[in-house]
């Protein structure tokens, strides 16, 4: 029996729901928006609406009385507009709630979707590339009345919508995965396939079966900024050649334009307060964004992200962490970038695995980069 599920866009609200209500019933995502970007969104709002007052207060000032602030008055009209502009742009981008097709979703990137469960595999083609999942990687399955979502990966998964079954009757699907699950001899070699160890080593310690590079560690904040640079430089350019020079011009004009006005002397320091205090803020925000991004998930991490192990077998790798276990194979892999002696493996454009030369504890570092470019298939991309 084989079934054929072809499944074009993801975008509609009522698909987003169901994602989110799968999502909760696995305990992977909280029904709650998150608190710092609550906070952010609310903080962005409020910015805003006190720009646009202002600005609207001191044009109309300006507007009555062209020669009350003369020409330093547009100076204080272009930063509070720009104020007003920056921040509302701020509030549209934070999302309080996560966005489960960007963060959860398996593959991420594609628009078409073709997925083929014959007897021994699962087929996955999204026109970039084919990946064959053998049943035995099946972690979870939850069925919602439009969906079937398979977590191939801890907290990601590949979603079946009903209504798109191109061959084979979805009432009956849930059996035939159901049997598939747990047929004998997929418990029996899950242990190896999952990089579990399966030999004793002399002295009583477990040894690898196909382990070819090992990394043990944690995180340090010098990673999550490496990162976060080698993401803004490969997978993000509106943020590299838009947003962040935005800010950083938007801060130093309002910088500036505050700094001349307190030389002047000739307007009171309330009129320039808020450019005078924002705009430094704001150049600090562009110049150091990859710093503070990585103080901020190096906080997000501080209940999951120590004793960190990433073993890469022949044909998959596996992260263990306190939280869990999670085995991947190599052609989940998005994207392989080199960036100041640590390869970043990326899932998608915003997570990725961080193999640092000073974590490695088995396999010779010269050779890496080689064999992550034969394993992915993808090339190794350097960014400075």
């Amino acid at each position: 029996m084989v079934y054929q599920v072809k499944t074009v866009g993801y975008r509609d609200r009522a698909m987003v729901r169901d994602m989110r209500k799968a999502l909760r019933g696995m305990s992977l995502e909280s029904p709650w928006p998150s608190l710092a970007a609550l906070a952010g969104r609310v903080t962005a709002v409020g910015l805003c609406t006190v720009c646009l007052v202002l600005a609207s207060m001191v044009t109309l000032a300006v507007a009555l009385d062209p020669s009350g602030m003369e020409e330093a008055g547009s100076w204080v009209i272009y930063l509070l507009w720009g104020g007003f502009l920056l921040f509302l742009l701020l509030a549209l981008v934070i999302r309080p709630l996560p966005d489960p097709i960007k963060d959860h979703l398996w593959p991420s990137e594609a628009d078409v979707v073709t997925v083929t469960l014959r007897e021994d595999q699962i087929e996955v083609e999204d026109g970039r590339l084919a990946i064959q999942v053998p049943y035995r990687m099946i972690r979870d399955v939850w069925e919602t009345q439009a969906c079937f979502y398979l977590f191939p990966m801890k907290r990601h998964f590949l979603m079946l919508r009903k209504r798109d079954f191109i061959e084979g009757d979805p009432d009956r699907f849930g059996s035939f995965l159901s049997d598939k699950m747990q047929r004998p001899d997929a418990a029996l070699t899950e242990a190896e396939h999952l990089g579990r160890p399966v030999d004793a080593a002399p002295g009583g310690e477990k040894a690898w079966g196909t382990a070819v590079f090992q990394f043990s560690g944690s995180y340090t904040t010098q990673d999550l900024e490496v990162l976060n640079r080698a993401a803004r430089k490969q997978f993000q350019p509106v943020n590299r050649w838009v947003l962040l020079p935005l800010i950083g011009l938007l801060g130093l004009v309002m910088t500036g334009g505050a700094l001349m006005l307190l030389l002047e002397g000739s307007l009171p320091l309330s009129t320039y307060l808020f450019p005078l205090v924002t705009g430094p803020v704001l150049l600090i925000l562009a110049l150091l964004s990859d710093r503070l991004g990585a103080v901020f998930s190096r906080r997000l991490l501080a209940k999951g992200g120590e004793g960190l192990e990433v073993v890469l077998e022949e044909d998959s790798f596996t992260e263990r962490a306190a939280s869990g276990e999670t085995t991947r194979p190599y052609e989940a892999v998005y994207g392989v970038v080199l960036c100041r002696e640590r390869y970043f493996l990326f899932l998608n454009k915003r997570v990725a695995h961080i193999l640092a030369r000073h974590a490695l504890v088995q396999g010779e570092w010269e050779q890496l980069g080689r064999f992550l470019k034969e394993k992915c298939g993808k090339p190794v991309i350097a960014v400075r």
